[in-house]
């Protein structure tokens, strides 16, 4: 394949890659083309992984660690050029299943989030969750507005779980279960239900056509926020959509990193504090203040919930 493409090019334009990752990026394409042996051994990782049926990215990477080995480059640079490179593909796929386009690139905007989050954290242009990607590429996975979302089914853990509507939950159900990027999207009402309009018209059929269940499981959704949080927050704002099958306290602050990037391994004292959300987290573990988990369910149909 060509690998530095008009495709690629253009794409990392268009979501938003900060012109040194799209120089650091297209100088490796560059390379690969120039050197056959390199560009024939990504091309055949690509083939095996895109046109099998792998049930996972991992094996793909491994074999990309061998290749960045060879031409001296960080395994998460090149897990990001590996990843581009299968997105010309996932395009043809979309357009194939006549999936609108405004999808596929709300779904690599992803890849943007992924690589700003690798520079703050890590110091390189690149993704340090790779193997989150075979979502993206296995469409089991899209992004509606704000937030990503996918097929589950409830565990045996939330069986007999009833929601206010009066509707149980029990193994084996399907829901919705969705995922929240750090797009930097505030969490508004109006970003959120557009979000979950959109979400419910695309996979209502699924659901026989009535109410949509909804659920996600995440550091964001645990209830004591509203301890320390503004009152305005956004957060506490999306907290409320949810009703709660599960919650729990964690003994450290393990996704400190999502709020302080690099700074959240460093002292809690030398955490920035630039932000509302940063100075609000940063002063309640200073003092002490726990923080912790959240798996919450909703009923949604067309425009709004069922309670």
């Amino acid at each position: 394949m060509l690998h530095d493409s008009e495709h690629n090019r253009a794409l990392m334009e268009k979501i938003g890659f900060p012109q040194d990752a799209r120089e650091c990026f297209t100088k490796l394409f560059r390379l690969l083309d120039e050197n056959e042996e390199w560009g024939s051994e990504l091309d055949a990782i690509f083939e095996d992984y895109m046109f099998s049926d792998a049930e996972g990215l991992a094996p793909s990477l491994e074999r990309v660690n061998a290749l960045a080995a060879k031409i001296g480059q960080p395994e998460y640079t090149m897990h990001m050029v590996f990843i581009l490179c299968c997105t010309e593909e996932l395009l043809r796929r979309y357009r194939e299943k006549g999936l609108p386009e405004e999808m596929y690139y709300g779904m690599m905007d992803d890849l943007r989030c992924k690589l700003i989050e690798c520079r703050d954290c890590k110091g390189v242009w690149g993704t340090f969750v790779g193997t989150w990607f075979h979502g993206h590429f296995s469409m089991e996975r899209f992004a509606l507005g704000r937030f990503q979302y996918e097929i589950h089914k409830v565990s045996a853990e939330k069986e007999g779980f009833t929601l206010s509507s009066g509707r149980v939950l029990h193994e084996g159900d399907i829901y919705l279960n969705f995922h929240i990027p750090s797009s930097g999207i505030p969490l508004t009402d109006e970003v959120r239900f557009e979000s979950y309009r959109r979400a419910y018209d695309f996979f209502a059929d699924r659901f026989g056509g009535g109410p949509v269940l909804f659920g996600c499981s995440s550091w964001l959704l645990y209830k004591k926020y509203a301890d320390f949080l503004p009152e305005a927050s956004n957060v506490l704002r999306f907290i409320g959509d949810f009703e709660y099958a599960q919650t729990g306290e964690a003994e450290k602050f393990g996704d400190a990193w999502r709020v302080f990037g690099r700074y959240a391994d460093f002292p809690v004292e030398h955490w920035p504090r630039d932000t509302a959300m940063r100075r609000a987290f940063a002063q309640h573990v200073e003092n002490g203040g726990k923080t912790g988990y959240g798996h919450g369910f909703f009923l949604f149909e067309k425009d709004h919930f069922v309670r």
